[in-house]
């Protein structure tokens, strides 16, 4: 009752000024009516400032070399040998040797909340990466983080199921893919930045639905093109004009295979490309949404690197995600998720970071399978 007496004041939005940066930010009617669902008070600071706050409990990309605290094995870990926390090995966080109740405290309710929290977070193992398990096990990938269903890849991040992959960030269900940035059921790819259900592309950009087709930028629906922009339902063209399969071949075979011709013709279509007008975003088939690089989303605002969001706000490279706000990385079939990061096929998470097959947690790091869950830390399997 107290909750919905200070939610009806609000009419249509709100006007604050961050209490961070001290800039102003407003809080339109969708967001107050879902913190009003996630019986939460409104924010007091603003969208970018909050971005900084959960980018800080992700660190992606940067591997380092460490020794496991238990069994001293050589590891690979996201966690700077400088730093405090208890690493272990993944053979050894897995195993039945050490139970995370173990490490639990007694709260005090003297003590300030997170001051508890951090200790908790120090005295308890840390896994060194993060294997998403809702996509599988990781199989011969050990350069790799935040990333789940992995097979053969090297240098993954943010990314599964994926197989044969090198160097990515960013897939969904990949396959044979080098250097790719941002892609969904993508195979046979180099050097591409957003491919969505495509084959065979290399050196290409924005491109859905096509086949076998290089240096490409903005196709759709399209199949042996080569050095061609803008084209939709188009086959055998080359630098926007039809020719035959031939020719199509030949023009191919000359460039393709010489890595100096292959240097060259990039230079040429970087100059072809830009006598072509450009849309104002990324954006493929997303309605009543803002943001970048956003694929099938529906009522999608302020997000970027999202595929097949709904209902949401402020999210940054989640996917499958619905009914939530502020989030970093996998979202994969959650729902309801509030400042959260690296959180997946979960709902009705507040401020989790590392969360996996979960419901009605707050302020936890790296669990699985649990329910009903406040201030906790590696736990797996577990309630109340």
């Amino acid at each position: 009752n107290v909750i919905s007496k200070r939610y009806t004041k609000y009419m249509q939005s709100e006007t604050k000024n961050c209490q961070n940066c001290k800039k102003k930010f407003s809080i339109d009617e969708n967001e107050l009516s879902f913190y009003k669902k996630m019986q939460v008070p409104t924010p007091k600071i603003c969208p970018e400032c909050r971005f900084k706050m959960r980018a800080m409990w992700r660190n992606e990309i940067s591997l380092y070399n460490r020794k496991c605290a238990k069994t001293s094995t050589p590891i690979i870990s996201v966690y700077n040998p400088k730093l405090p926390y208890l690493v272990v090995s993944h053979e050894y966080y897995e195993s039945d040797s050490w139970d995370a109740k173990e490490y639990g405290i007694d709260f005090d309710f003297k003590k300030p909340f997170f001051d508890q929290f951090n200790e908790l977070l120090l005295k308890v193992p840390k896994a060194p990466t993060f294997l998403s398990t809702g996509d599988g096990p990781n199989i011969n990938s050990m350069y790799s983080n935040y990333a789940g269903g992995l097979k053969n890849c090297y240098f993954v991040f943010n990314s599964g199921p994926a197989e044969e992959t090198m160097y990515s960030r960013g897939h969904r269900k990949a396959y044979n893919v080098v250097d790719g940035y941002f892609g969904t059921e993508v195979e046979n790819m180099y050097e591409c930045v957003n491919s969505q259900k495509s084959s065979n592309i290399y050196f290409g950009k924005d491109v859905v639905s096509s086949i076998d087709c290089m240096f490409v930028t903005n196709l759709n629906n399209c199949n042996k093109c080569f050095c061609c922009v803008n084209l939709r339902n188009a086959s055998y063209h080359i630098f926007n004009q039809p020719v035959s399969k031939e020719e199509y071949e030949s023009r191919v075979n000359e460039v393709m295979g010489s890595y100096e011709r292959i240097e060259r013709m990039k230079k040429e279509f970087y100059h072809f490309e830009k006598k072509f007008p450009v849309k104002e975003t990324h954006n493929i088939r997303s309605v009543n949404s803002t943001g970048d690089y956003l694929t099938e989303c529906k009522n999608v605002r302020n997000s970027f690197e999202v595929v097949k969001g709904e209902n949401s706000y402020y999210l940054f490279s989640s996917k499958e995600i619905k009914d939530s706000i502020g989030t970093i990385g996998y979202g994969f079939r959650s729902e309801r998720l509030l400042e959260c990061v690296s959180t997946g096929y979960s709902s009705n998470i507040i401020a989790g970071s590392v969360i996996t097959n979960c419901r009605d947690v707050m302020y936890s790091y790296f669990l699985r399978n649990c329910h009903d869950c406040i201030g906790c830390d590696s736990l797996k399997n577990s309630e109340y």
